[in-house]
């Protein structure tokens, strides 16, 4: 890549008379300035390449990693321990305002695409409520599971 650098300064010579006569010669010292800029440019636009190398890296390793707090993970988690009833809540106060088919939709989505049958129980939970024995109390089968977003 070559990048331009328009620092150079070119000397002219008067002759006799006072007319201008151009030598075509660089100053050295404008020279040797223009020089360090250009390798100081190449010095950054390496450090750049080299960053935007190890961020695609470091993006690649990421992407391949496990997703271990993931909704995904979670649900074939329990689809491997055999359960065949879900208790699904959204810890949200969105949750609030959907419907109950609409929960569980979204608790049964990974149990349906992988082609698991399971009944999805949704719960709401309230302020004030404990969630947790709310939550237990939905789970009365020995095959209940229980998925908390």
């Amino acid at each position: 890549m070559i990048i331009p650098v328009f620092a150079l300064h070119r000397t002219d010579k008067f002759d006799s008379a006072g007319s201008v006569r151009c030598a075509g010669n660089y100053s050295s010292a404008y020279e040797a300035g223009s020089i360090k800029l250009q390798q100081s440019v190449m010095a950054l636009f390496r450090q750049c390449i080299r960053l935007l190398y190890a961020t695609m890296l470091w993006a690649h390793d990421m992407a391949k990693r496990p997703r271990v707090y993931s909704f995904e993970a979670a649900t074939r988690d329990l689809a491997a321990d055999g359960i065949s009833n879900l208790v699904f809540t959204l810890d949200s106060p969105v949750s609030a305002v959907l419907h109950a088919s609409t929960l569980e939709g979204l608790g049964r989505f990974f149990f349906d695409r992988d082609r698991q049958a399971v009944s999805v129980t949704a719960v709401t939970l309230h302020s004030g409520e404990d969630a947790s024995t709310t939550l237990l109390a939905s789970a009365q089968s020995p095959r209940s599971g229980i998925l908390w977003l």
